[in-house]
């Protein structure tokens, strides 16, 4: 019974801030003119471990914040930022308190050329803790086996039913994601999401499936 209550206390904190979000609009957007070519030629090389800064394709559209994790041949494993301060998934990590990067996608990370990582501003570095929270975490979701009890209030509750509003929300992200970064995204944790896509017999949202 505790862990439900967590759970829906989880899921209660992130939909009242989409809610804000949406009557308020995000804040952060940027307006950039064909005039306004962003420049990284000052740029540090990505390297694992930093915060990095993709502007928008889009005037009006937000910049997309995320961490570079590993390299492999050639390429980058980036996990973007969600625009959100509260995870909205077990895949994704409340691993800061500064905004604007809070929470961590893992469900969306993206292997990025090389090129087109560096095409980035460097804004930050996570700090040795992080680190290993954030490793510890990753692995768990390569894995499709993210604890809840391991990780509290900083990571989200499962999705369970097909008209749960994150999905539109994970929609959402891999569109914002697909445009800036023009990468597939993981597919960590699909079998869990495709799941709870699936219509439930005899289910009612919010309440506890018998079965599970």
């Amino acid at each position: 019974m505790a862990e439900k209550q967590s759970e829906l206390y989880k899921l209660k904190r992130w939909m009242e801030e989409v809610v804000l979000d949406h009557r308020m609009g995000r804040d952060g957007e940027l307006e950039m003119g064909d005039s306004c070519a962003p420049d990284f030629s000052q740029e540090p090389a990505p390297s694992e471990n930093q915060i990095r800064l993709w502007p928008a394709v889009q005037g009006g559209d937000q910049p997309l914040y995320g961490v570079v994790h590993s390299s492999e041949y050639g390429f980058w494993r980036v996990l973007p930022f969600s625009p959100y301060a509260f995870p909205a998934l077990p895949e994704e990590l409340r691993i800061r308190e500064e905004p604007p990067v809070r929470v961590l996608q893992g469900w969306n990370s993206r292997l990025v050329p090389q090129q087109r990582c560096a095409a980035s501003w460097r804004v930050a570095e996570l700090s040795a803790e992080q680190i290993f929270v954030f490793e510890r975490w990753w692995l768990m979701v390569q894995s499709g086996e993210v604890s809840g009890a391991s990780f509290g209030s900083e990571t989200g509750p499962e999705i369970r039913h097909p008209q749960d509003p994150r999905h539109d929300y994970l929609a959402s992200e891999r569109t914002r994601v697909d445009m800036i970064l023009g990468e597939e995204q993981a597919h960590y944790g699909e079998d869990s999401l495709r799941k709870a896509a699936e219509p439930a017999e005899e289910s009612t949202y919010g309440e506890e499936d018998e079965r599970s």
